[in-house]
């Protein structure tokens, strides 16, 4: 199995895509356009990245499960942001190939 998977509902306008992680830990990412703020007690991040048109686009990206056999939950912080981290490297590269099929 793929290390991301992409789940998006195309029926539901209001819906946002979201990146669900298939290894430990097994984590649902939810990818927000904009820097929107979230709780204080999320695990979220903001990432900014030019397009291959040239525009700025702004996400956030933000935890909404993790599941992880790690018992130190003070832990929890520091693998969270490696998992958005790498969520993000992921997602980008997925925009900028996307961003290519729809070239052709």
């Amino acid at each position: 199995m793929d290390k991301f998977l992409l789940a998006d509902n195309p029926m539901n306008d209001d819906s946002n895509a979201v990146i669900v992680h298939t290894e430990n830990p097994v984590s649902i990412i939810e990818c927000l356009e904009g820097h929107l703020k979230q709780a204080e007690d999320s695990y979220y991040k903001f990432y900014s990245f030019i397009n291959l048109q040239g525009e700025v686009e702004n996400w956030t990206l933000l935890v909404q499960f993790l599941n992880t056999i790690e018992t130190d939950y003070a832990k929890l912080p520091e693998i969270a942001a490696r998992i958005l981290d790498d969520s993000w490297e992921w997602y980008q590269s997925y925009m900028d190939w996307q961003d290519n099929e729809d070239d052709d």
